[in-house]
């Protein structure tokens, strides 16, 4: 299966139809499955916060403001996955006693 030909200058460009997602998605950035493909949506379908181990963070949570605020966005879904590395890191951390990254506290 080869990969699909997209214009990606011109999908930036363009000012087609007005973007109008129906959900705003939450996804771990680990995550190796794209949520457009998982659910079977085009691009602008969905708004998509990624953030490891699915988190929020300030960042994450005006991103979702925005997108139900300003967008009128009605759904937010938060969807995990196996495996996830983020997740068992901070398991580790609680568990014992390690650190995420060297340097940091």
């Amino acid at each position: 299966m080869g990969a699909k030909n997209v214009n990606a200058a011109g999908l930036l460009t363009s000012r087609g139809p007005v973007r109008k997602p129906f959900a705003a998605y939450v996804s771990c950035s680990d995550s190796r499955v794209p949520p457009e493909l998982l659910l079977g949506r085009g691009l602008g379908e969905l708004f998509i916060v990624g953030n490891a181990g699915d988190t929020l963070d300030v960042a994450a949570m005006y991103s979702l403001e925005f997108a139900v605020s300003v967008l009128d966005v009605p759904l937010i879904v938060v969807m995990g996955h196996e495996g996830c590395g983020a997740v068992s890191a901070a398991r580790s951390v609680v568990t014992k006693g390690k650190r995420l990254c060297s340097g940091h506290r």
